[in-house]
């Protein structure tokens, strides 16, 4: 246990790969990153599910689609499941809307954000996340409010992946409501 507790404060970076498709956009290393303005919109589940993605996110490996892409959006949902990756060292997190429309939102492993602008933003994220679950998979099933960057991932074999593929990735703040425990 303690082995995991020294990994998970290091990052996991050392025992995964950062990443292949799109990391740079991902982790904001990417040469659009500049771009984004930190101004949270507040948006919903089903909104951002309803933008248009582009034919093929992963042509971009290192540039943004813009608007959507240089956007902070901040949405309420259900956290219905999270999820360590052992393929890059990501929380994965799953939301739902009020009627069943879900999305992904990803905290990244700051050991493969470093270099980011949004480094600070990425490891207070991963901290509150673990301090709340100290084991995963865990299906929470509370309400939060997350911020974060949007992001088209290609469309895949994915649980909770919205049908346009938008994600919030990385989020870059997480609220638990009502929680004493931050």
């Amino acid at each position: 246990m303690a082995a995991i507790a020294i990994l998970s404060l290091a990052g996991c970076s050392a025992l995964v790969s950062c990443g292949f498709e799109r990391w740079p956009v991902k982790d904001a290393l990417d040469r659009d990153a500049g771009q984004i303005n930190l101004t949270p919109q507040d948006s919903t589940i089903a909104a951002l599910i309803a933008l248009p993605a582009p034919p093929a996110p992963q042509a971009r490996y290192d540039t943004r689609y813009p608007p959507i892409e240089t956007v902070v959006y901040r949405v309420w949902g259900d956290l219905k499941r999270v999820s360590f990756s052992a393929d890059d060292g990501d929380y994965h997190l799953i939301l739902a809307d009020g009627a069943g429309r879900t999305m992904v939102v990803e905290a990244p492993d700051p050991g493969c954000a470093q270099g980011s602008f949004l480094i600070r933003q990425i490891g207070e994220v991963r901290r509150q996340i673990e301090v709340r679950f100290h084991s995963f998979p865990v299906n929470p099933g509370i309400r939060v409010r997350v911020t974060g960057v949007g992001f088209f991932d290609r469309i895949h074999d994915v649980v909770g992946q919205a049908p346009n593929g938008i994600e919030l990735h990385p989020i870059v703040e997480i609220e638990w409501p009502n929680d004493t425990r931050q």
